[in-house]
């Protein structure tokens, strides 16, 4: 049991420092409803003796991951365009790409080839929409939930030259900051972009005007650090993902540049904590006083499914009520 001090009213400050583990934790997420990630600081005061304490109110802050950019290598995305409404195929579009990942803030230049497939069909009109997907999924006792949400994060119109049904079309994209989290996927959250281009095609003959769009879909992935910068930051190649470690953040004094080292006998997985030890273990009172926040503990994670009567109307930032659908019997919620 620790000691204890008498506070009197006031102010006090207790100052300490965080540092993370090379762990890459799921961003923060709003979406889909229902399956939001936040992270959450809240300060705590102990009792005396073991007694309850006291708990502050709970602040939401942002969290996003350091998700690099793969090597730089320009790629091509073909596709044959069908008609929106026939179903028909009208053209064959090449996309070419710089790279295969982008970071917010950054100009993006690709371009489009496109074929189409009559003679009398031209190219019209082109324009596209950066979209944000956000899909949650969960496996409940009695089936699937699932929920997904679509943002629509730009839009934006695309000038073609003139063209004989055969056309070169540029696109610019300034990737915005608003919105844009890196793309990532955790046990019940995928977050993934892409760039949908409306293509608009009109007949020039005189005797039979006609109009057709079709619709052509490229992924892209977005992150936060660009590849040249890989190395700039200590450790960062040997960054795990969440799912893979169970590293937790630690505090510790912020008088210290880092936190105690790993070697210390109190230090280390817990793992290497429940081993059998090499040598006998010192007698109790010898044992060093080393604070609590000093020593490494594994993350804990646990699932927590809440449940109430909800009226129609009543919570709105839910969203449309969730399918619930058994991987087992033929029947759904």
């Amino acid at each position: 049991m620790s000691s204890w001090e008498v506070i009197e009213p006031g102010e006090y400050k207790y100052p300490f420092a965080l540092k993370f583990p090379n762990v890459n934790f799921p961003p923060s997420s709003d979406d889909p409803p229902g399956f939001s990630i936040h992270y959450i600081w809240s300060a705590h005061l102990d009792g005396a003796a073991s007694n309850p304490g006291i708990r502050s109110k709970d602040y939401v802050i942002p969290y996003r991951p350091i998700i690099s950019a793969p090597p730089t290598k320009q790629w091509s995305f073909t596709q044959t365009l069908l008609h929106n409404d026939k179903k028909v195929p009208v053209a064959n579009l090449t996309a070419f790409v710089p790279r295969k990942a982008f970071c917010p803030d950054e100009e993006v230049d690709m371009s489009l080839n496109i074929e189409s497939l009559s003679a009398d069909m031209i190219v019209s009109a082109v324009n596209f929409t950066f979209n944000k997907h956000t899909d949650g999924q969960i496996q409940l006792q009695r089936g699937l939930a699932r929920k997904s949400k679509v943002r629509q994060i730009l839009q934006a119109n695309v000038p073609v030259p003139g063209n004989a049904g055969n056309v070169h079309v540029p696109v610019h994209m300034h990737v915005p900051t608003r919105l844009v989290s890196p793309s990532f996927q955790s046990r019940h959250i995928n977050v993934y972009y892409d760039i949908v281009f409306t293509i608009q095609f009109s007949n020039r003959s005189s005797i039979l005007k006609s109009n057709a769009s079709a619709d052509f879909t490229l992924p892209i992935g977005i992150t936060n650090l660009p590849h040249n910068h890989l190395l700039h930051i200590h450790n960062l190649t040997s960054v795990l993902s969440y799912q893979d470690s169970k590293e937790s953040p630690v505090f510790f004094d912020p008088s210290l540049d880092e936190p105690p080292s790993q070697h210390h006998q109190n230090w280390g997985p817990l793992s290497s904590t429940l081993s059998t030890p090499v040598t006998s273990p010192p007698s109790y009172f010898s044992l060093p006083d080393l604070p609590s926040q000093f020593i490494q503990r594994d993350r804990e994670e646990k699932t927590v499914f809440t449940s109430r009567l909800i009226k129609p109307g009543m919570c709105p930032e839910l969203g449309e009520p969730i399918v619930i659908v058994s991987e087992h019997k033929n029947y759904e919620w």
